[in-house]
This record gives C-alpha cells, structure tokens and sequence, in this order.
C-alpha cells in the first residue's frame, strides 16, 4: 500500500533528525526547549506540511506510540494524546498498517 509506505518513510526521516542531532549536540544543548523542524506523520498523499517542536517531545510522543501531525491533519477518528503549538500527538498502535488519519483521508478521496 503507497501510503503506508510513505507514512513509514516519514517516520524514518524524523528518527533519523533526531539521531543525527542527539549525536551532535553538546551539553549546552536544552533538548527540551531547542525547536527542530519535523514533517507531519498523517501519512495524506502529498503532505509537505512540517512542525517546530522540540526534540524531547518528539522522543516522548514516539515512546508513547504517538503519531505527530500538523493541527487539522487528524481524523476524527483520532483519539488525540496531546496538543501542542504546530501539532498534535495521536494514538497508534503500531500493528495496523496506516493511522485512522490517513485511513479516512483515503476514503474521502475514495469518495470524492
């Protein structure tokens, strides 16, 4: 399914941002304040969308088996963790292949 795929290349990118700058950063370095620019994770064809949040909670969002996506990307269907400035944290599960966002996007264009 290219969506899924697409979702999944997302999240690969923002882990591979967050492991390059942990290995960069020196102890000056507040990870819980210092912003860095993430794409969203709704997995919708064509998003280009990004957020600024910082590094730790990206950590903590993907600990708690959370999707970060840009606000209005959500589903409905969504049950949201957490809100934040430029995005919110929703549940997945990581066992069904696309989150509930990206699942009713496909039907809308299904639909439309």
């Amino acid at each position: 399914m290219q969506s899924y795929r697409v979702h999944r290349e997302i999240q690969y990118r923002n882990w591979l941002l967050v492991t390059r700058v942990v290995r960069g950063v020196g102890p000056e370095w507040d990870l819980s304040t210092e912003q860095f620019e993430f794409k969203c994770e709704c997995g919708r064809a064509g998003c280009s969308a990004s957020m600024s949040l910082p590094l730790l909670t990206y950590v903590e969002a993907t600990r708690q088996r959370c999707l970060l996506v840009a606000c209005g990307h959500q589903s409905p269907l969504d049950l949201v963790k957490s809100r934040y400035d430029s995005c919110v944290a929703v549940s997945w599960d990581g066992q069904s292949k696309l989150p509930r966002s990206c699942l009713s996007s496909q039907r809308s264009a299904a639909l439309a």
